[in-house]
């Protein structure tokens, strides 16, 4: 079973919205799923619900328009990944998301559903969705032809996150960010979870001995209520995986010259102290990370090197 519970978190200020540039894609199933964590009780996938590319022209900093473009192809681009993370807790049998890929929210394919498929579930298996934040590449799969997609999960988001979307929705209602974030609350109704406590977790079969949980750590900035998410056994004081939602984008490019921001960072000195805090973090603490936007499968480990930081991709 699958509790809220109390734990640390703080939660930060920032907005705006954002679509991720896409390109439409096939593949098979090993080319959009991969194991990337497993022990005894816990197994994580990633699911990439979408390939796709970062254009350079969508990034600023202090770093010259030639400094920059070295990171980036001929044609500008960066490679990048819409994921979904699947964990699934072995003992209780609970199938946790964090966060849910493009759904139908925009033209192409959604590749979440047929992963899962894949993988033996259906929608109905899943029991809690964990969301970093409310953009459309990662809220929009809450909703399936514009109805509930999930039908017995639990949705469990930031309160500043919540209410600064709805309250967006009020006063643009021709945005279609802010309409797809209303109308997934909406579908959700009772079922969705806001925290405002500074002390939150989503603990799964707490009654065991030796059991996990999924913790908020601020990563505000990109948004007002946006979050990483820590995968813990409560018998160790290390973070086993660190989901770090849209702490950055064009990891080629960020990871080295972390002070790059794109133009949908809300608030980019927040984002980009944030950015730091948690890379340093990770890295002196060898905590892998799993990104939502960096290529499949989007983990790895970060070390430092120089002023920025160097990811070494999962094996």
């Amino acid at each position: 079973m699958i509790y809220a519970g109390r734990t640390f978190m703080l939660l930060g200020l920032g907005f705006i919205f954002f679509l991720c540039q896409v390109t439409p894609g096939a593949g098979t199933e090993l080319s959009f799923t991969r194991l990337i964590f497993q022990d005894e009780h816990v197994k994580v996938t990633a699911i990439e619900d979408r390939p796709g590319f970062f254009d350079v022209s969508l990034f600023s900093g202090p770093a010259s328009k030639e400094e920059r473009a070295a990171y980036f192809d001929s044609q500008g681009k960066t490679p990048s990944s819409v994921h979904v993370f699947l964990v699934h807790h072995r003992p209780s049998g609970d199938y946790i998301l964090i966060d849910a890929g493009f759904g139908d929210s925009v033209p192409g394919e959604s590749r979440l559903l047929k992963a899962l498929e894949k993988l033996g579930l259906v929608p109905s298996d899943i029991n809690a969705i964990i969301l970093t934040h409310l953009h459309p590449d990662h809220a929009g799969g809450l909703l399936w032809q514009g109805r509930r997609a999930f039908p017995k999960a639990k949705v469990f988001l930031s309160e500043p996150e919540r209410d600064y979307w709805l309250d967006f929705a009020l006063k643009a209602p021709g945005n279609a960010s802010a309409a797809l974030a209303k109308n997934a609350l909406e579908a959700y109704a009772e079922d969705v979870c806001a925290f405002s406590t500074e002390e939150f977790s989503l603990a799964i079969n707490p009654k065991a001995f030796d059991y996990y949980s999924l913790r908020p750590v601020d990563a505000s900035g990109h948004t007002p209520g946006h979050i990483a998410v820590q995968l813990r056994a409560e018998s160790e004081e290390k973070p086993k995986l660190l989901f770090i939602g849209d702490l950055l984008h064009a990891a080629a490019l960020q990871f080295p010259r972390p002070e790059e921001y794109p133009s949908y960072d809300a608030d980019p000195q927040t984002a980009l102290a944030v950015r730091r805090r948690v890379l340093d973090m990770v890295a002196e603490q060898g905590i892998p990370v799993a990104g939502i936007h960096i290529p499949f499968p989007g983990t790895g480990t970060v070390e430092k090197d120089g002023a920025g930081y160097r990811f070494i991709p999962l094996p």
